[in-house]
C-alpha cells in the first residue's frame, strides 16, 4: 500500500495546477484522467483501510513534488500513482474478502452439531469363516452354501478389544412340538448317510453355551453349517474316510507317545498354508469358523488334542493352546493348532466342488416334524 508520503503526493497533485497546463492541451487531458482516478482510487482506500489494520507499504514509494514539477514528470508521477494504488486495491479487496471467509467459516463451523448417519443392514445370514484344505482357514460363504472366497483370510481382533458381533435378524424356521420332543431317531439321509436327532441336539447344546436363540433357528444352523455339508461330502468320498480315520489314529499315536503336535501337523497336514507354522490358526472367536470346527475348539481342553473329527473339508485333529474368556461366553476367544486330513488335497477347486455337491444333494425327510427346519435349497426339485 502507498505511504504516507505517496498519499500527501496525490493529494497535493489533486489540489495543485500548473500554468503550462494551459498550453499543452493533450497533456492537461491526460492530468484530468489521471486525477479523477486518483480521486476515486483514493477514496475507495480510505474506506478499505478504515476496515482492516495498518499494513506496510506495497508498491513503489514516489517522491515528494518538486517544486515547478513540468507536466510531462507530472504525467510520469501520476502513472506510476495510479499503478501503484491499482495494485494495494486489488490485494486489499483479496485480503478482506479472504478474512471474511474464514470468519463466515469460523461462524459456521461453532454453529454446526455432528450428525451420524444411520447404516441398514441386509437382511442376510451372518458369514462364519472354516478352515480350508489347500488353503488356510478363511471365512465360509453365506448360509445358503456358497463356497467361502479363496485368500480371505480372517484376522483375530485382540483379546483385549473384543468386537461386538452383528445381529442380523432372520426368519425363524416353526417346528412343531414333536421335533423337540422323544427319543433319539432319524429324522433326516442325505444320500444314504442318516442325519440323527441326538446329533442335532448336540450341536444345539452347545449353541446354548453362549447363544439365546430361537430353537428352530438354532436347528436350522446345525444342518446348515455343520451336519447336512459333512454328510453330503462323506457320501461323496466314502471310499476315502477309512483311510483318512486310519492316518488320524496313527497321528493319535504319535501324540500320546510325545511327539509334538506342531511337528506333526508340519509333516501330515494338508493344509499347506498353515502346516510350515505348526498348524497354528491364532485367535479366533466362535463364529470365526464352521460349527462342527468350532465346537470342538471351545469344547476341547487346554493343552489337550482333541478326537479326530469331520468338517467339509476332510477330517481334522485340533491342540488348544490358550483360553480367553470374554465379558460374555459369545466373545470367548481360543488359540489353537489344528491338523487337516484333506478329502482331496490336489483338488485346487474344491470350494466349487463343495458347492456343485450342495446343489446336486436331495434332503430326504424321515420325520416330517423337521420338515421346516430343513434349508430350502436341499428340499428343491433336482
Amino acid at each position: 500500500m502507498p505511504s504516507p508520503a505517496a498519499l500527501t503526493l496525490v493529494f497535493g497533485l489533486l489540489a495543485g495546477g500548473d500554468p503550462a497546463q494551459a498550453t499543452q492541451p493533450s497533456l492537461a487531458g491526460r492530468l484530468s484522467e489521471l486525477r479523477a482516478a486518483l480521486q476515486e482510487i483514493a477514496g475507495e482506500l480510505d474506506q478499505l483501510r478504515s476496515r482492516t489494520p495498518p499494513a506496510a507499504p506495497n508498491g513503489r514509494a514516489p517522491a515528494a513534488r518538486a517544486p515547478g514539477l513540468s507536466p510531462e514528470k507530472e504525467v510520469e508521477v501520476l502513472e506510476g500513482l495510479v499503478s501503484d494504488l491499482r495494485a494495494s486495491l486489488k490485494n486489499l479487496r483479496s485480503d478482506l474478502k479472504f478474512r471474511e471467509a474464514g470468519s463466515l467459516l469460523a461462524k459456521d463451523l461453532g454453529a454446526r452439531k455432528p450428525e451420524y448417519g444411520r447404516v441398514k443392514l441386509p437382511d442376510a445370514p451372518p458369514r462364519s469363516p472354516s478352515p480350508l484344505p489347500p488353503s488356510p482357514p478363511i471365512p465360509a460363504g453365506p448360509a445358503q452354501g456358497n463356497p467361502p472366497v479363496p485368500g480371505d483370510t480372517p484376522v483375530a481382533p485382540p483379546a483385549s478389544v473384543p468386537a461386538a458381533a452383528i445381529h442380523v435378524e432372520r426368519p425363524v424356521p416353526q417346528l412343531p412340538p414333536e421335533a423337540l420332543a422323544g427319543a433319539d431317531r432319524v429324522v433326516l439321509r442325505v444320500k444314504g448317510l442318516d442325519v440323527r436327532k441326538g446329533e442335532i441336539d448336540d450341536l444345539v447344546a452347545y449353541q446354548r453355551t453362549y447363544s439365546s436363540g430361537p430353537d428352530g433357528l438354532l436347528i436350522r444352523d446345525a444342518l446348515d453349517r455343520a451336519l447336512l455339508p459333512v454328510k453330503i461330502v462323506l457320501a461323496q468320498y466314502k471310499d476315502k474316510a477309512d483311510a483318512l480315520q486310519a492316518k488320524a489314529e496313527k497321528i493319535r499315536a504319535d501324540l500320546a507317545s510325545g511327539k509334538d503336535f506342531a511337528e506333526l501337523a508340519k509333516a501330515n497336514s494338508d493344509d499347506r498354508t498353515t502346516a510350515p507354522n505348526g498348524g497354528d490358526l491364532g485367535q479366533f472367536g466362535r463364529e470365526d469358523f464352521k460349527l462342527p470346527f468350532a465346537r470342538v475348539a471351545f469344547t476341547t481342553e487346554k493343552g489337550k488334542a482333541s478326537a479326530p473329527f469331520w468338517t467339509p473339508f476332510g477330517l481334522n485333529l485340533l491342540r488348544v493352546d490358550e483360553v480367553l474368556k470374554g465379558e460374555k461366553p459369545a466373545l470367548d476367544r481360543v488359540r489353537a493348532r489344528y491338523i487337516l486330513l484333506a478329502f482331496d488335497p490336489r483338488d485346487p477347486n474344491f470350494y466349487q466342488t463343495l458347492n456343485r455337491l450342495a446343489d446336486e444333494a436331495k434332503v430326504e425327510v424321515v420325520d416330517p416334524s423337521y420338515t421346516n427346519a430343513v434349508p430350502p435349497r436341499y428340499l428343491k426339485p433336482r
